[in-house]
């Protein structure tokens, strides 16, 4: 202990007790030399240059501890960034994140999918197919008009066959409604026949953001009729 105390005084003072001499030896240099006028010139120019070259590592130690926080905030910043990524990966393979499904007709005009789309699994995916091409004075409309659907999860590129109602007639319409652990989301789809064996499809997708339509995909088959006023007619 003693021993690194000793170093340490040294370390710090040998250049002021260096400087200090020299200007002693410089002042009085032929001149009278006693213990007083020694004293009286090497005492004040040694505190001198101590509370100098103290002054000098102090501000050299405060230049380093500031460059170490820095560096060390810079680190914590992009640790913070990494956490907040891998946080918000987390958080979206558990919910969804922004993926999403759309409903479409297989070519046999009987069998309909649900077809994944996005990065991340859909969790607990519920589907409700609204036909609003029926009148509203049907009986029991409610439950006439919608098919309800539970189909869990639903994996990232994946596709699930879902049972609806055959297409009949020259156009139908559907408003399709999701539930998922991600949130709500809802189709447009509308369907017109172009050939006796052949639906032509427009559909859109969109979420709810702040009472606006955040569309999340869109597609038009070309040879869809599009309505007088040149839109799908949703």
């Amino acid at each position: 202990m003693w021993k690194r105390t000793f170093k340490q005084l040294l370390k710090e003072f040998w250049i002021p007790g260096l400087i200090a001499g020299g200007w002693t030896t410089y002042v009085l240099w032929g001149g009278n030399i006693t213990v007083e006028t020694v004293l009286a010139e090497l005492v004040p120019s040694f505190f001198l240059v101590s509370w100098l070259t103290g002054q000098i590592f102090r501000v050299r130690k405060q230049a380093g501890v500031e460059s170490s926080l820095q560096t060390l905030e810079v680190r914590v910043t992009g640790l913070v960034d990494k956490l907040e990524v891998k946080t918000q990966e987390l958080v979206n393979h558990m919910t969804g994140g922004d993926s999403f499904c759309y409903m479409a007709v297989m070519a046999d005009n009987v069998n309909w999918i649900a077809i994944h789309r996005g990065e991340y699994h859909l969790q607990n995916l519920g589907i409700r197919v609204c036909d609003i091409d029926l009148p509203l004075d049907t009986p029991n409309w409610m439950q006439t008009a919608n098919t309800n659907l539970s189909i869990g999860t639903l994996f990232k590129g994946m596709c699930s066959q879902c049972e609806i109602q055959p297409l009949t007639g020259q156009h139908r319409r559907f408003n399709i409604f999701y539930t998922a652990s991600n949130g709500t989301f809802t189709q447009e789809l509308r369907l017109k026949r172009t050939t006796p064996n052949k639906w032509a499809a427009a559909t859109r997708v969109y979420r709810q953001n702040d009472g606006q339509k955040v569309i999340l995909h869109e597609r038009i088959d070309p040879d869809f009729p599009l309505e007088l006023d040149g839109t799908a007619g949703y």
